[in-house]
């Protein structure tokens, strides 16, 4: 008998833990919960949208009950009907931990003058496992926001868990994060027990660390102020379709956000036709092609080019080929001349034809020689009109 109202305390103490019931009418209290084992990841990702970023926050929470009394009333339950006890403990997770994460979220945004939209799966945010477990799945945008030079994450704070219209500390065994590849770490409080590259974890508690994080564009600036004098920059112009192939180098490979917002910069000061990343281990590259506005002013010997080139920042050592070139500020100035090759040579074909031309009509102008008269043998020797002498 004493096992049975036992039983049927429980039973009700779990109905009114699925039960609904008012937030603002419970004032937070300073006990743990010791219904539940929570273990807490919380992912931060970045994601497009429309020409920005933003932040989402994916929390996963594994939940085990762990309170004996209410994991024997359980069992009772499900050896009569299995699916019922499923049902109670899957109420029970929604209506204590589920309910309990969102409206965490909704009054630490509230506090910041924000409001966050949810993303849930399409199946669902909760999945039963065995043994009473359960697994709680809960995405928020703007995970983190933009303050100055930082992300912040406004979800930091003190947790608390409702359970039958009565506050708990909302405590878990363990609380990892992930934040995004790349990203440079300006505070973490309270400090984490554990740090592998962008996964931190935390030991024992009820709360969301404190999470502040450079911004890529601060991050950026940085990375550009250390390799100030390190970088190259190498272009190709070919005046003939008027393309420039550029070739940027810089002495250490920057991070994930880094490089995208390289690569944003390129592209607004640029406009490359198409541009890519080549990673050379210790050191790395931008390169790209691009059609430069150029002005033309032509004769009928040549055409010469000047072509712009809007630098994303500066480069200590610029290198062209196919033109000669001029830096200046931020604007790399490409100048060629080409020979009209055509008229040139219907130039020198009409000079040929001309000196050719006066050169025969200087010929048919000249007398010819006239010729030396023929004189005999005798006129040669003097001896013309001499008679002959006869002896008498």
């Amino acid at each position: 008998m004493v096992e049975m109202r036992r039983s049927l305390a429980v039973l009700l103490m779990l109905m009114l833990m699925t039960s609904s019931w008012a937030f603002k009418s419970v004032a937070a209290a300073n006990r743990p919960q010791n219904v539940f084992d929570v273990d807490v990841i919380l992912q931060i990702e970045p994601a497009k949208v429309g020409n920005g970023t933003s932040w989402i926050g994916k929390f996963r929470l594994e939940v085990t009950l762990k309170d004996p009394e209410y994991v024997e009333s359980l069992n009772e339950i499900a050896k009569n009907n299995s699916e019922a006890a499923k049902q109670v403990f899957f109420m029970v997770i929604n209506n204590t931990v589920y309910a309990s994460l969102r409206y965490n979220i909704i009054q630490r945004y509230a506090e910041r003058g924000l409001r966050p939209a949810f993303i849930v799966p399409e199946d669902g945010p909760i999945k039963l496992g065995e043994n009473w477990s359960a697994t709680v799945d809960l995405g928020v945008t703007d995970a983190l926001v933009l303050e100055g030079h930082y992300l912040v994450s406004p979800l930091s704070g003190n947790l608390t868990l409702w359970m039958a219209n009565q506050s708990y500390e909302f405590n878990w065994r363990s609380f990892v994060l992930i934040i995004p590849e790349g990203y440079e770490v300006e505070e973490l409080n309270p400090k984490p027990a554990e740090v592998h590259q962008n996964l931190m974890v935390w030991k024992n508690g009820s709360y969301i660390p404190e999470i502040v994080l450079y911004s890529p564009g601060y991050s950026f600036v940085k990375f550009l102020n250390e390799t100030e004098g390190e970088r190259g920059l190498k272009v190709h112009y070919t005046a003939s379709d008027g393309r420039a192939y550029f070739e940027a180098v810089f002495p250490e490979k920057p991070s994930s956000p880094v490089r995208d917002a390289m690569l944003y910069v390129f592209k607004e000061a640029m406009d490359p036709i198409n541009i890519d990343f080549i990673d050379q281990g210790s050191s790395f590259k931008v390169v790209g092609v691009l059609h430069p506005p150029a002005v033309e002013k032509e004769s009928f010997l040549w055409i010469q080019r000047e072509a712009y080139i809007t630098l994303p920042f500066p480069f200590s050592r610029v290198e062209v080929e196919g033109a000669d070139y001029e830096l200046k500020g931020s604007t790399l100035v490409l100048r060629t001349k080409e020979v009209r090759v055509k008229n040139l040579l219907l130039i020198i074909g009409a000079a040929g034809a001309l000196i050719v031309g006066v050169g025969a009509s200087r010929r048919r102008g000249k007398k010819p020689p006239e010729e030396p008269a023929v004189r005999s043998v005798k006129e040669m020797d003097g001896s013309e009109g001499e008679e002959e002498s006869g002896g008498e």
